[in-house]
This record gives structure tokens, C-alpha cells and sequence, in this order.
């Protein structure tokens, strides 16, 4: 029965988050004063998020995978550093702050269900993905360094990712949690916790259980693998370009 509703892949997930994020930068920088365009946009940062948590689950080369989206997310900000004097890092460098304690989540997960593993190792493993959080909290909190969404959206593709075992040993019946609906509820966790802190407007992120929820689980037949890579500059370059010459 669940499998009938699930009719989205990960492209019409990416696309639908890409239109979100056209409208809600589209209102950001010509009708400011319009919520509308931004209640809309809502819904991108969350699907862009479990999409990020999917691509951490599947990749194959997890070094190229995170320095693909560090290196992007430098670039990006560069234009915005030289025209606006914005230091406040964007979505993707929020993202490749996930993947890295993700990254480290998955040692944990890992090493805690081999049974070969020696003890210390998995204590090493649990200790590095603490110490990773605790320290990118702290130098969110007490440093000059401020980046998209923060440590709790940060979090949220991290928390998607804490039922991921496919590459572990754990037993099956915990391996059954492993599942989208699973994984989307507790990404739902620290953007909820996220919306109380910060604006009203960020509670509609929540809408975006619905299409996630419609999840297949399978990528579609067209290679989007760098789609995102390429939409999220682009559009910007395009919208600010656009802005500066009707000014």
C-alpha cells in the first residue's frame, strides 16, 4: 500500500526544491515585503537536506562527495564577499558541515555493530562525532563564523542520516528502522527545534514531510548527480544580475 504513494524520486525531489528555492530567492530579492514567496521557499532547504543524507548514504568516494560541495559552497560565496561584503556562509557550506558529521556517525555506526571491533575503537568513533558536533557548535556560538540554517540545520541532514545501517552489521530487526518515513521524522526533530528559535515562517519547513513521505527511494532514470551543484550559483548569478540592472 505505502509503496503505491511513493511516486517521487530523488530528481523530482531536487527539482521541486529547486523551484522552491527559485520562488523564495525571487521574493527575497524583489518583493521582500511579500511572505508569500517565502512561506513557499520553506519547503527547499528541507528536501535539499534529505537529499544530502541520500547522496552520504550511496556515494562511493566519500572524500570527492564532500569536497564537491566545501568546494562549490567557497566558490559561491566569493561573488557575494566581493559585491556584498556577505560573510555569512551559504546552504552548501552548511551541507558539507553535515557531511563531515555524517561522516563521523557512520565510523560510529559502524564499528558499533562489528563484533570484531576492538572497544576502544568504537569509544575513538563515538568520541570524534561528540567532539565534532560539540566543536561546530561551539564555533558557531562563540565565533565570527555564521552559515545557513546554523548548527540545527546542520543538523537536520545528520539526523536524517542517524537510521541509515545499510552499511552496518546491525541486526535486522533494527535494520527495519532503516526506512524513509523513519528517516524523514527525525530530520524533523531539529528543524522544529530550529523553527521555535528562530522565525514563525520557518514552521512551514515542515511541510515538506509530505513530498519526502512520497519518497521512492530511487534516483530516476536522468543523471541529476550535479544538478544542484549547478542550479544554486546559477539562479543567484542570474536574480542579483538581474536586480542590479533594473536599479
Amino acid at each position: 500500500m505505502l509503496n503505491k504513494i511513493r511516486v517521487l524520486n530523488g530528481n523530482a525531489l531536487k527539482i521541486i526544491a529547486a523551484v522552491t528555492m527559485l520562488i523564495d530567492h525571487f521574493g527575497m530579492i524583489f518583493f521582500p515585503q511579500e511572505v508569500i514567496f517565502r512561506i513557499i521557499g520553506r519547503l527547499s532547504f528541507p528536501i535539499f537536506a534529505f537529499m544530502i543524507s541520500e547522496g552520504a548514504r550511496y556515494t562511493k568516494n566519500k572524500l570527492k562527495y564532500i569536497l564537491t560541495v566545501g568546494i562549490l559552497g567557497v566558490a559561491c560565496q566569493i561573488p557575494m564577499i566581493i559585491l556584498f561584503n556577505d560573510f555569512h556562509w551559504n546552504v552548501l557550506v552548511t551541507f558539507t558541515l553535515s557531511l563531515g558529521l555524517i561522516y563521523l556517525l557512520d565510523w560510529f555506526k559502524i564499528s558499533l555493530f562489528d563484533k570484531e571491533c576492538k572497544t576502544y575503537i568504537k569509544i575513538a568513533s563515538l568520541c570524534s562525532f561528540l567532539c565534532g558536533t560539540l566543536g561546530l557548535f561551539l564555533v558557531t556560538k562563540f565565533a565570527a563564523f555564521g552559515y545557513s540554517y546554523g548548527i540545527l540545520g546542520c543538523m537536520a541532514a545528520v539526523f536524517a542520516s542517524a537510521p541509515s545501517l545499510n552499511k552496518t552489521d546491525a541486526p535486522q530487526w533494527l535494520k527495519r528502522l532503516d526506512i524513509v518515513p523513519v528517516r524523514v521524522l527525525c530530520m524533523a526533530i531539529p528543524l522544529l527545534i530550529y523553527s521555535y528559535v528562530s522565525t514563525p515562517i520557518q514552521y512551514y519547513s515542515i511541510f515538506a514531510i509530505v513530498p519526502l513521505l512520497l519518497y521512492s527511494g530511487e534516483r530516476g532514470k536522468l543523471n541529476m548527480k550535479y544538478f544542484f551543484y549547478i542550479f544554486y550559483p546559477a539562479h543567484l548569478v542570474i536574480l542579483y544580475g538581474i536586480a542590479l540592472l533594473i536599479k
